[in-house]
């Protein structure tokens, strides 16, 4: 189907999302990606890249920023070839925190008992006195 509405002294008038001498090009907005200029070409909202605008990158910071293209640009260069420029956890660090925190735990544990244990012996012997 044609994209002309009309022809004004011979000069082509679009419908609504056609352009072009033949209104031949289209485009029609996109509800938060994209808007079109007056000659038919699709501009791109924040966060969306390409000539379609789907390629998506949000900024996040202190990780990545956002290049011209939308391609992730990570912040901390020794995760630049991690797609997501976040370190992988390693699960044994997870294992490793979770067995120094117990112990630790337990020796604050026992340091009360034992400073309650002090204390209370060292009442009771001064009120012996």
């Amino acid at each position: 189907s044609s994209g002309i509405n009309a022809e004004y002294g011979g000069k082509k008038i679009c419908l609504d999302g056609h352009y072009g001498d033949d209104c031949d090009d289209t485009c029609f907005p996109k509800l938060n990606v994209y808007n079109c200029s007056n000659t038919g070409k699709k501009i791109c909202l924040d966060g969306h890249y390409g000539l379609n605008c789907d390629e998506i990158c949000i900024p996040k910071p202190d990780v990545y920023n956002c290049s011209e293209t939308g391609k992730k640009i990570c912040l901390n260069l020794t995760l630049s070839a991690a797609s997501d420029c976040e370190a992988v956890a390693d699960p044994n660090t997870g294992v490793f925190l979770a067995t120094i925190l117990s112990v630790i735990v337990i020796l604050c544990i026992l340091l009360i008992v034992a400073i309650t244990y002090f204390v209370r012996k060292w009442k009771k012997s001064s009120k012996e006195v």
